[in-house]
């Protein structure tokens, strides 16, 4: 029987305990202890989607068939012909295949980091309410990044000699374990799904652990400074090696990441498996203005065309405002009048015939406004666990 109320990743008053040295056994233990509890049969859905969304080609046609400008549905057709949807079955093959090249490629002690960057960890609704305010316990269960180092734990052929919650402790760890033994642990292992832009994880995560990283430097006699809240390098050697099992990333991403390898103190290594070639290099400058003008959809360069069984990511990182609720727009046939109107076709199988996305269409066409909401067809494994555990939190009074 797997105890919740003594588990730190799940119970908010053991929070401490994930931001401590002297923990570290514990919170392996932990996760340890929640990957079984999510490994049990009755909990499956918390690890494996149990739908697919693939696109329909029947309803896609009736779809394109409902655009009366037969330039605004080849515009809608550049958009949609160059998407890739990847089941949950050919995302799982592409882990383990990252997962594999790392595994060939670690010698050392690592760690693992989940993700976030500031002092709380990653974002989390886990709250907690004392005498004098509410404290927000940010524990990343319902992130895609934790579930992703769920799905990958057992295939570790060496396990981790920790797992914390972001880069910055973790560095601060190494720091005074340099200054005590003149060791360091210089591998860090980073999980994600996709990165689309590259800003989350290069920029927010890695990027701007600017103090410990200057600390350590210094004791190497570097000569650095900071732009742009990446460490550059004047000197050729490397303090830290970065680790990224992440089986899908765009061109934009991917170029990111280059950059930083060549400028900054981190060795970065990449484990994946599929580069995603972003709307801006699939489509013509001309069309994407056209996109932009016709259709008013917002056009970012790093924008990519993909989308998973577990999530389809939001409008920072692509469009599902214009692919998931199947936006139409067409001229108002009132003359008189240069508003456009807006409806939906929605095409994506699992997800048209859902009751309540059929409402959010209903009142969206009501309203004539966008569907923002990239949850409401599509729900990750680990968005639905987090629900669960939450009320049996509240149900145990955690």
């Amino acid at each position: 029987m797997i105890n919740l109320s003594s588990n730190c990743f799940i119970n908010p008053d053991l929070y401490q305990e994930l931001y401590k040295i002297e923990f570290k056994k514990k919170r392996l233990h932990d996760f340890e202890q929640l990957l079984k509890l999510y490994s049990q049969k009755n909990h499956k859905h918390w690890l494996y989607p149990s739908k697919t969304y693939p696109i329909n080609q029947k309803r896609l046609s009736t779809y394109y068939s409902k655009f009366n400008d037969t330039n605004d549905r080849e515009l809608a057709s550049h958009l949609i012909n160059n998407l890739t949807h990847v089941s949950f079955e050919n995302f799982y093959e592409s882990l383990k295949i990252s997962i594999l090249k790392f595994n060939e490629t670690i010698k050392d002690d690592y760690i693992i980091i989940l993700g976030a960057n500031n002092s709380g960890g990653a974002l989390n609704k886990f709250t907690k309410i004392n005498n004098d305010n509410m404290i927000t316990k940010k524990i990343p269960i319902n992130k895609s990044s934790f579930w992703v180092l769920l799905l990958s734990y057992p295939f570790l052929k060496k396990k981790p000699k920790d797992i914390i919650f972001n880069f910055e402790l973790a560095l601060e760890f190494e720091t005074m374990h340099y200054f005590k033994s003149k060791k360091y642990t210089k591998d860090f292992l980073f999980f994600d799904d996709c990165s689309y832009s590259g800003s989350q994880l290069f920029n927010n995560v890695i990027g701007k652990s600017e103090k410990e990283l200057t600390l350590l430097a210094s004791e190497f006699n570097y000569n650095i400074n900071s732009k742009r809240s990446l460490l550059i390098k004047r000197n050729p050697s490397k303090l830290i090696n970065i680790h990224l099992i992440l089986p899908y990333i765009s061109t934009f991403a991917l170029n990111n990441l280059t950059i930083l390898n060549q400028r900054s103190l981190f060795n970065m290594n990449l484990y994946n498996n599929y580069t995603i070639p972003t709307y801006y290099e699939l489509i013509d400058p001309s069309t994407i203005n056209k996109i932009k003008k016709n259709l008013k959809i917002y056009m970012d360069e790093y924008k990519t065309p993909i989308y998973f069984d577990h999530k389809f990511a939001d409008g920072l990182s692509t469009i599902p405002s214009f692919i998931l609720p199947g936006y139409i727009i067409n001229k108002n046939s009132n003359k008189k009048s240069n508003k456009k109107i807006i409806s939906y076709y929605p095409y994506i199988e699992n997800c048209y015939k859902n009751k309540d996305f059929q409402q959010v269409i209903k009142n969206s066409e009501k309203k004539q406004s966008l569907i923002y909401d990239n949850n409401i067809c599509i729900k990750g494994p680990y968005k639905i666990a987090y629900i669960e555990i939450k009320k049996i939190m509240d149900e145990k009074k955690l």
